[in-house]
């Protein structure tokens, strides 16, 4: 099966609107839900889970800034 350009843009393009759509307060929520989980799983012992989640913080945070940075906002847009 051959991937044409039209095919991997419709494939990019879908995510990122729906990614443009979300307010940076979700972000902002998904990233201290991340932390907030990370801290309960090292209180209850699972250090290595513990880890794995706290990482997302920044990973989230980042793909907030990227949504407000590089895409166009939904302000300008109207």
């Amino acid at each position: 099966m051959a991937v044409t350009m039209e095919s991997a843009q419709k494939l990019v393009e879908q995510p990122m609107q729906k990614l443009e759509n979300l307010s940076s307060t979700a972000y902002f929520a998904g990233m201290l839900g991340s932390i907030i989980t990370s801290l309960v799983l090292f209180l209850v012992g699972k250090r290595q889970w513990s880890l794995f989640v706290g990482l997302w913080a920044p990973t989230i945070l980042n793909m907030g800034m990227f949504n407000k940075l590089l895409r166009p906002s939904q302000e300008i847009r109207r």
